[in-house]
């Protein structure tokens, strides 16, 4: 082939255009690589902005199993720099009891060439040292000879699963613990009855065992006539979501017993399922027919007895035998929603419902006691209870047996009656012999004092013996008056120390006898009646003389003391002075003991029988105690409790009289002649003018009379009793009404009459009681006008 010029023309131009196409492709593959590696670069930037967010550990681990790279934020999260993760080995990172097990997956991974490794967990550690549950998914990278070069992959941060798995296994192993535990059977079944799970108590209850009883129905372990009615079980399970009954259910040998079933229906995975709690009443059957049987018992014996029993529980009555309601009126129907106490005499109804609520809380109070009960028609009637704790309905309770005693009652009052008239007799026999005794040197002084042919200086001897006389007969009506409940005591507060030491030195005097006191420094003061509390001393010092051997001695204590809720002693709670008072005498017989504040009984062959029972009167009437303990050849002992008052004694002196000689006018009102006239010349006497009235009304109208007229009484001397007329009391309202200013003295023979204790409060300045003499009078007027 020949070229010619033209032709190497053509060859050049082709040349040039296929460089130029060369030159743009090459400009066109440039610009690609650029888009490509710009691409690359935006891809890169995402992926590592995004792996950098991620919590989870995106790491590439070296040949070494070094971190050569960690997203930042889970650097930031588990506490670590760059420095710290990659200096340390990563095993340094993991749970020190998770490393084997990191160690045997790698090395089996790497030893059989496998590329990935996934799902394993474990525990990473944060730079706190608190760990995190990861789960490993990775990859390794092996070079051409297969030498491990690499491991890249995520550690996912599953700890909140880890803890969410072990609570629910936590919360399964323990619900299964109660599951198998429960002393009742539990069954898990199908909604149509058919078993899927059951514990162990139901297979020891049915004798099946749990491979057998899962996969049965509920028909399979009920009686035949019972399974015929499980259809409508399982309709009523169904709408009301359980049920509760008794039923008869059958063991794997047969045997049939009693059940007691409550199911419940549950949802799981949005199906229904049923649990079953199943409960042998077996025992509870058994005790529920002995319970019935014994009861049946019970009421037949309780019903044939003549005793009236009842059981009360709480407050209330629960039941009632047929002699009870004989008894009280009320039937077991009237007496439901009755307090027991409320059949009761007011005067005992505090003492049984305390004792009553006190028993069946488990105290120990008396079992035995008689008290008075009215009827329903009104009637009261006398009864001998007797109490005993007993469990009624598996709750405390008290059964109560109840006799009439209102006969007896009756018979003892007779006795008694006859008993006391009795010894009233041997009473009036032994005062009358005192009086008469008294009466005799009263008359036979006065006797000889009028006779002329006695002289002066016998006449004023004989004059004092009969006053004497007369002192001794006052201090024996005194006694009587105290003994009938009389003698209003005229309380002040009065030191005891003194008073014991002043009273029994007094009795002391000339006996051979001593005393050893033994008295509290700080023992308090008492309000009393002097003069009352006194006596009671000079009676009980005076038999502990009389007790004890010559030489002997006697023992006085006092202290404080205080009285609590509940005591034996019978006082209200509060703060009281103990004084005991003990002779070291032959002591008191047994059988005496009981009687010794008898106001008939007596010892003494010339006794009237009122010193004890005037003392046991007088501490009464102080809100006080007297008891006495005796032991043959031992002694005795009397000791007195009287409320102790925290009020000090005011320094009072006795108010001088500075009046030597009467002047004025005094009204005397008296319905006894021999009274107005002895009076009229003891007033006369002192210098002061008398006028003399018999009844209210007459010294009322003299009063008046006397004011109006401009020469006014001074002072009004008034007898608070007079038979058919007006006394001291209405007619010192009267003339308090006409004269506010009016000064007055109320006079009287009964000191039980409480305007001679509190004569202020009725409106008068003084009180004289009868008998009196004339220093008595002189000592009174003189005070109130002075």
């Amino acid at each position: 082939m020949k070229y010619t010029t033209e032709n190497n023309s053509d060859i050049s131009a082709e040349l040039e255009r296929a460089r130029a196409r060369i030159r743009e492709l090459e400009r066109s593959e440039a610009s690609c690589r650029i888009s490509l590696e710009n691409q690359l670069t935006r891809s890169r930037e995402k992926y590592q902005a995004l792996v950098d967010n991620l919590t989870d550990i995106v790491y590439t681990l070296d040949s070494s199993f070094h971190f050569v790279s960690v997203n930042s934020r889970a650097r930031k999260y588990y506490g670590y720099s760059k420095k710290e993760l990659y200096e340390e080995p990563a095993l340094g990172f993991v749970h020190e009891n998770d490393r084997k097990r990191i160690i045997d997956a790698f090395s089996k991974a790497l030893e059989n060439r496998t590329r990935h490794i996934r799902g394993l967990q474990f525990r990473f550690l944060r730079n706190n040292g608190k760990p995190r549950w990861v789960e490993i998914n990775s990859f390794n990278h092996y070079d051409r000879e297969g030498a491990f070069e690499q491991n890249e992959g995520i550690l996912k941060d599953i700890t909140d699963q880890v803890l969410a798995r072990e609570n629910l296994a936590q919360s399964e192993l323990k619900y299964r613990k109660l599951f198998e535990a429960s002393t009742d059977a539990i069954f898990l079944e199908t909604i149509e009855g058919r078993i899927l799970d059951c514990n162990r108590t139901a297979c020891r209850l049915y004798g099946y065992s749990k491979k057998e009883l899962t996969g049965m129905t509920v028909a399979d372990i009920v009686p035949a006539e019972i399974a015929e009615k499980l259809d409508s079980v399982i309709e009523t399970n169904i709408t009301r979501g359980g049920t509760f009954l008794e039923a008869l259910n059958m063991k794997k040998n047969g045997d049939v017993f009693p059940v007691e079933v409550s199911t419940k229906v549950i949802n799981i995975s949005d199906k229904h399922y049923v649990v079953a709690y199943v409960r042998d009443i077996t025992e509870h059957k058994i005790f529920e027919q002995t319970l019935i049987e014994s009861e049946a018992k019970f009421r037949a014996l309780t019903e044939s007895t003549a005793s009236a029993i009842f059981i009360i529980q709480g407050e209330y009555y629960c039941y009632a035998n047929r002699a009870f309601e004989k008894t009280t009126g009320y039937s077991l129907e009237d007496l439901k929603g009755k307090k027991y106490w409320e059949i009761v005499h007011p005067d005992y109804q505090d003492l049984t419902r305390n004792r009553g609520i006190a028993r069946q809380a488990g105290e120990d109070v008396p079992t035995r006691y008689e008290f008075k009960i009215i009827r329903k028609d009104g009637e009261e009637r006398w009864v001998d209870f007797t109490a005993s704790f007993i469990e009624y309905d598996n709750m405390p309770a008290l059964m109560g047996s109840t006799f009439d005693i209102t006969e007896r009652k009756k018979a003892e009052e007779e006795l008694q009656k006859t008993s006391k008239i009795e010894s009233l007799g041997i009473l009036a026999g032994g005062i009358a012999h005192d009086f008469n005794n008294l009466l005799t040197v009263i008359m036979g002084g006065i006797t000889l004092a009028k006779d002329d042919r006695i002289i002066h200086k016998h006449r004023s001897k004989i004059l004092t013996e009969a006053e004497g006389a007369a002192v001794k007969a006052k201090e024996l009506t005194q006694q009587l008056l105290t003994f009938s409940r009389g003698g209003v005591p005229v309380k002040k507060v009065t030191s005891i120390p003194d008073l014991l030491r002043d009273t029994t030195d007094f009795i002391l005097r000339g006996s051979s006898v001593k005393c050893k006191y033994r008295i509290a420094g700080d023992l308090m003061n008492a309000e009393i009646d002097e003069g009352q509390i006194s006596q009671v001393i000079q009676n009980l010092a005076l038999n502990a003389v009389q007790a004890s051997p010559e030489s002997g001695i006697i023992n006085i204590s006092a202290e404080n003391t205080r009285i609590s809720e509940g005591s034996t002693i019978p006082l209200e709670p509060g703060e009281y002075i103990r004084i005991a008072i003990r002779d070291h005498g032959q002591g008191i017989p047994h059988e005496h003991l009981d009687k010794i504040f008898d106001p008939y009984f007596t010892t003494k062959i010339k006794g009237h029988g009122l010193g004890l029972s005037v003392c046991y009167s007088i501490i009464k009437n102080h809100d006080g105690h007297i008891s006495v303990r005796s032991k043959i050849n031992s002694g005795t002992t009397f000791r007195i409790f009287l409320p102790a008052s925290h009020i000090d004694i005011a320094d009072k002196e006795k108010p001088k009289i500075h009046m030597s000689h009467g002047k004025g006018k005094i009204l005397l009102m008296d319905d006894e002649d021999m009274i107005l006239s002895v009076t009229s010349k003891m007033i006369k006497t002192l210098g002061f003018e008398v006028e003399v009235s018999r009844d209210g009304e007459e010294a009322i109208r003299k009063y008046r009379q006397a004011k109006e007229s401009g020469e006014p009484f001074d002072l009004v001397i008034m007898d608070m009793t007079v038979p058919g007329g007006m006394g001291g009391r209405e007619t010192i309202g009267v003339l308090s009404n006409f004269d506010p200013a009016i000064k007055a003295i109320v006079s009287s023979g009964y000191s039980n009459d409480p305007v001679m204790a509190h004569f202020s409060d009725y409106g008068f300045s003084g009180v004289l009681s009868k008998p009196f003499n004339f220093d008595n009078v002189r000592e009174i007027i003189y005070r109130i006008l002075d």
